[in-house]
């Protein structure tokens, strides 16, 4: 039986009351690139924005880089998103939010005055510590139960709706599909970064998650801030890997497990296996987990014999309980991590979003505080 994060990540189109305990799912959505990462960033950017306004506003569309100088969106615009392509003749005033995810994107852009409500699936120990202070000023559409009712956003007046999540634009369980938004006069955005295109895709980085930030760049004609901060993104990353290499950390395969005993609890191949890549290591169940219709084993496990197991907190079990269903499995002793007791814990907080980057140093910080132990 595949675990029940297994399924949503796979799925991501369940309602929220139906996601794991942590009430959030997590995006499977990144595809790999040998180039650079700001080269890849750059050409999708010019694959999905285009212009309603002349080869010029496609440019100025189209300019990424945070050294580029000062951009101005040239409306009316077209850009891509998960559904297809939405036209803009102006920036957007007020929007809503269906998803912490997004929340947490636009606020680190600074388009906080700009959220005229948000959807809260996590509890206020599960938020994201660096815009915690900050969401919690912001009107609440709904709080850790179903998608707020397209009554409640209407009444905000809100010109943009904006998710993570392919649920909520879904007509079993969202408040309206992207066309009866757009019939309303309210343009719907779901991310690039968790669109099902690419949930059964390894992705190696988070150059998605980059041609969100910029889309929306483009969107609110805040291309220079949505610029810096894919460059700050960028430069965490570069400084975690910098950091992993002083430390003489090695390409280590690492699994996943949440603490069920049934069968391992995986996360897909898509933001968890960008994030272990981007800490220099490998996804140990990639091969297996690439295929949503075959459920990883405790066998398969011991044949792909993983040196470090990700622990998942947040996930419905605290560390002593997922290291004891681990430790106990007698099927499960000759991996090589649960011999050597090798485990990270990092939350299952960390993997959505821009806080994919949180996960990249917890790892990167997991993995070294192993090596200097003397257990790696």
């Amino acid at each position: 039986m595949k675990s029940a994060i297994r399924i949503q990540s796979a799925l991501r189109g369940a309602p929220p009351q139906s996601l794991p305990p942590t009430g959030r799912c997590v995006d499977r959505t990144r595809r790999r690139t040998r180039r650079p990462i700001v080269v890849a960033f750059a050409l999708l950017a010019a694959a999905l924005v285009t212009s309603g306004c002349g080869t010029s506003s496609t440019k100025q569309a189209t300019a990424g880089s945070a050294s580029s100088g000062s951009h101005v969106t040239h409306y009316p615009v077209t850009i891509r998103d998960c559904h297809g392509s939405t036209t803009y003749t102006k920036a957007p005033s007020r929007i809503a939010t269906l998803d912490d995810e997004v929340t947490d994107t636009l606020v680190a852009m600074g388009l906080t005055d700009k959220i005229v409500g948000v959807t809260k699936f996590e509890t206020p120990s599960q938020e994201w510590p660096k815009d915690a202070a900050t969401v919690a000023k912001l009107h609440t559409l709904a709080i850790q139960e179903n998608y707020p009712s397209l009554e409640t956003i209407l009444a905000r007046n809100a010109d943009f709706v904006i998710s993570a999540y392919p649920s909520a634009f879904s007509k079993a369980y969202g408040p309206a599909t992207p066309a009866r938004w757009k019939s309303l006069g309210v343009k719907p955005y779901q991310t690039v970064m968790d669109c099902g295109l690419y949930s059964n895709k390894p992705q190696y980085d988070f150059h998605l998650m980059y041609q969100d930030i910029h889309n929306l760049g483009v969107i609110f004609n805040r291309q220079d801030d949505a610029a810096k901060l894919i460059h700050r993104l960028q430069g965490r990353v570069a400084a975690a890997q910098a950091k992993a290499k002083a430390a003489g950390l090695g390409n280590y395969r690492i699994g996943q497990a949440n603490g069920m005993t049934q069968s391992p609890g995986t996360m897909g191949v898509t933001t968890n296996n960008a994030i272990i890549s981007q800490a220099g290591s490998t996804y140990a169940f990639v091969k297996q987990d690439t295929n949503p219709n075959v459920s990883m084993s405790w066998e398969q496990v011991v044949k792909d014999n993983p040196q470090v197991f990700w622990l998942l907190t947040d996930s419905g079990k605290s560390v002593a309980q997922m290291r004891h269903v681990l430790e106990s499995n007698p099927q499960l002793r000759s991996v090589d991590a649960i011999q050597h007791h090798r485990y990270v814990p990092i939350s299952y907080f960390s993997v959505g979003g821009v806080r994919a980057v949180d996960g990249v140093e917890q790892l990167v910080n997991g993995l070294i505080a192993l090596k200097h132990s003397g257990n790696l």
